[in-house]
């Protein structure tokens, strides 16, 4: 979801070890966020991102704006009866639908082949929202365990080899 660190560049790097192509998905799911004041401060960094990412030579970034994920009167979601959604479902009733709902967009969009997840946000992925591994049917699932210079642990960012044609940084 941006405001990129360390933890999240090891993601990049990894993928550039295994693949030939690496695009970069960025997006503030608004699907995802129960309060809307958690939403609208939530950082945002695009320029400061796109800068580390261009750093790393990354071949293309794919940062949507809301209404190329969420056309009006869209309709599609996925809707998760999972162990998380019944345990922490009414603490956060749109969170694991919403995430489910645009990482399944994002990877159709970008034809992702392959996903990188940080340790954590895959654990919390495959524990909560896609047990037996329903995510992984859709591309290869890569984990990787890094922490930036503060101790955190890589998370929250998809970083796939692609089939299809983006533009690359500039």
């Amino acid at each position: 979801m941006g405001a990129l660190h360390d933890g999240h560049l090891s993601l990049v790097k990894a993928a550039q070890k295994d693949c030939d192509f690496v695009i970069v998905t960025i997006f503030v799911n608004p699907t995802q966020f129960n309060n809307a004041q958690d939403l609208t401060t939530y950082p945002r960094s695009e320029e400061a991102d796109l800068a580390l990412l261009n750093d790393l030579h990354v071949d293309a970034a794919f940062l949507p704006d809301v209404e190329e994920i969420y056309p009006n009167g869209h309709s599609t979601k996925i809707s998760l009866d999972c162990p998380a959604q019944r345990l922490e479902g009414e603490m956060r009733p749109k969170h694991f639908d919403g995430v489910a709902t645009v990482v399944a967009k994002l990877f159709s969009i970008t034809q992702a082949e392959r996903s990188y997840f940080g340790e954590k946000e895959w654990h919390s992925q495959r524990n909560g929202l896609c047990p037996n591994g329903q995510m992984a049917q859709i591309t290869e699932v890569k984990i990787h365990e890094d922490y930036d210079n503060n101790g955190n642990i890589a998370n929250d960012i998809a970083v796939a080899k692609l089939g299809g044609n983006f533009n690359g940084l500039e």
